[in-house]
């Protein structure tokens, strides 16, 4: 255990722990990039939607991290009082948020609602905790030794194998990048509730399992929505089977000419071309049952129509 208690440890002091949030903001943009450019193609598509919005506050959070620990660096803050409560509200708002998407593969309206009550639950029981905590901090005490760091770690640990569940049963493509994330994040909650060092402010076996976790879900999220031939918009319109050599009736039975339009409607309304079509041209694979889908600009000065 002596490699992973340097570890933790180079991931809770200065300035390691501001290499965690950059190393952790990294990943979450990787994957913020395939779901703006699937959303852009398909704008009516539920899960390139949540799963912009998911990683779009997963990175505000952490930009927010980011924020507070160069303020500390600076002395214009005290880090112990504002980071240790802070850093676990944030990481509750990720886990729910990423649940919230993950369920976009059976969208609901009762989700969001669900959502919404979650991130009001979290941020009502932040200030409730911040107010105490403030006051503890005073007498030399650690966060980790805490009543709202066993809390926090509970919650996260619920969520967490909640998620794992909807995985399970949902099974949709690319699941099992997800698992693995999912069963990192969970443990690295499970051992920092049995085994954490109780003289410290931050969660340090929560942030190595985040330092796992997140590239592994980042990896999830593209090929998910921008991988091979087979993505989120795609999975949305399936076909039953290839046309092969069929008849003309028979293959215009199997078209879906609501994904078409959809499809098409993406790339008219996108900013630049050649990107939409790139991820429209696996898209447009799967719609027509093919192999290979290759689609030519005419090499003019003009723009392409």
């Amino acid at each position: 255990m002596s490699i992973f208690t340097e570890a933790i440890d180079l991931l809770v002091h200065p300035p390691g722990d501001l290499v965690y949030f950059l190393v952790t903001l990294f990943a979450l943009q990787q994957a913020l990039l395939p779901a703006a450019l699937a959303h852009r193609t398909a704008p009516a598509a539920v899960v390139p939607r949540r799963w912009l919005w998911a990683l779009v506050g997963m990175l505000a959070g952490r930009a927010v991290l980011i924020i507070l620990g160069l303020l500390g660096l600076a002395d214009l803050l005290a880090p112990a009082i504002w980071l240790p409560p802070v850093e676990r509200l944030i990481e509750i708002v990720s886990i729910t948020l990423m649940l919230w998407a993950m369920w976009g593969e059976r969208a609901s309206r009762w989700q969001s609602w669900v959502l919404v009550v979650l991130l009001l639950a979290a941020v009502s029981f932040f200030a409730y905790d911040l107010r105490f905590w403030m006051l503890q901090v005073t007498q030399g005490r650690a966060y980790n030794a805490t009543f709202g760091a066993w809390i926090w770690e509970y919650a996260a640990l619920g969520l967490l194998s909640l998620a794992l569940v909807s995985l399970v049963l949902l099974r949709f493509l690319e699941w099992e990048w997800a698992l693995v994330a999912l069963a990192v994040w969970l443990v690295g909650h499970a051992l920092q509730l049995g085994w954490s060092d109780l003289s410290l402010h931050v969660s340090g076996w929560g942030r190595l399992a985040g330092l796992i976790a997140l590239p592994l879900l980042a990896a999830f999220v593209q090929r998910l929505l921008y991988g091979g031939s087979s993505g989120a918009i795609a999975a949305e319109t399936p076909l039953e089977s290839k046309p092969g050599r069929a008849s003309a009736v028979a293959i215009s039975q199997q078209l879906d000419f609501k994904g078409f339009q959809t499809l098409f409607t993406g790339i008219e309304s996108a900013r630049e071309l050649e990107p939409a079509l790139m991820v429209a041209s696996s898209r447009l694979a799967r719609l027509l049952g093919a192999d290979l889908c290759v689609v030519a600009l005419p090499a003019t000065s003009d723009p392409p129509q």
